[in-house]
């Protein structure tokens, strides 16, 4: 492991690489498909590549600021790919389950950066919940596992400004059960911001199942995940006192998202 920090470096720096690990992967004779060097999500500010090299699978984010203004923020603090591999070498060094990272890169004084993680074996745990629909006894496993590592996470001086489903791997080969987290980019260590954080999880669940058009959990499924959290990390709060909470500034969060319909757990 181990970081490398490029200043005013040339500006091509990223795409030069993202472009040489694209021909590595692609000249393995074994691996000459697209689907080996490919890019799975783009927004203003990241793009992410997936790779495959040597039986092994890589994921690589690339950082921009979309304005001269947030650079300025930004000037004196470590660039977004620099961050997100320090996060990921702390999380791990507490025992948090959460992807490798093996690689980061920051040039033009932090204007662009890179970080590189070894994947985890698993599916996001939305894509597990909408297709694992029969088997109870493995969902209550997953969601206990979900709710521990939540809490973990706050018993270990973290907060989490970005929780959702899309940023948890479930494995669940082979009868042993194991849950990840992989997104760490809005992982800070503000203690008052813990209770918004579920919050705001609560609220993605509710909208994430609305846009996919199903019930992707009952509200029992979601109180045992609470629950399985509230057993080693409790907001110092009575469990009435949390879902009384919880379920007022959901709904209240949800109404300033233009969202409605929000059933209480």
């Amino acid at each position: 492991m181990f970081v490398i920090k490029f200043i005013n470096h040339e500006a091509d720096v990223a795409d030069s690489f993202i472009t040489q690990m694209r021909e590595v992967v692609l000249s393995n004779p074994v691996a000459r498909n697209l689907e080996t060097f490919r890019m799975i999500k783009s927004t203003v500010n990241r793009s992410v590549y997936c790779c495959s090299l040597n039986e092994r699978i890589f994921y690589i984010k690339l950082y921009s600021f979309s304005s001269p203004i947030k650079y300025l923020k930004h000037l004196f603090r470590y660039s977004h790919g620099i961050h997100g591999y320090k996060k990921s070498i702390r999380l791990l060094n507490e025992n948090v389950s959460t992807a490798m990272p093996v690689l980061a890169m920051s040039y033009l004084g932090g204007l662009r950066s890179l970080v590189v993680h070894e994947a985890i074996p698993g599916v996001d745990a939305e894509a597990f919940f909408v297709n694992c629909s029969n088997n109870k006894n493995l969902r209550s496993t997953v969601l206990k596992k979900i709710g521990a590592l939540i809490a973990e996470l706050f018993a270990k001086g973290f907060s989490h400004g970005d929780m959702n489903f899309g940023g948890f791997i479930v494995d669940a080969k082979d009868g042993n059960v194991s849950v990840s987290l992989i997104d760490v980019d809005n992982i800070t260590n503000n203690p008052k911001q813990r209770f918004r954080d579920i919050v705001n999880f609560n609220a993605h669940l509710f909208v994430t199942a609305k846009k996919a058009q199903v019930e992707m959990l009952s509200s029992d499924e979601l109180r045992e995940m609470y629950l399985s959290m509230l057993g080693i990390y409790n907001f110092d709060m009575t469990e009435t006192s949390f879902f009384q909470r919880l379920n007022q500034a959901t709904e209240l969060k949800l109404i300033k998202w233009g969202q409605k319909g929000y059933i209480a757990i």
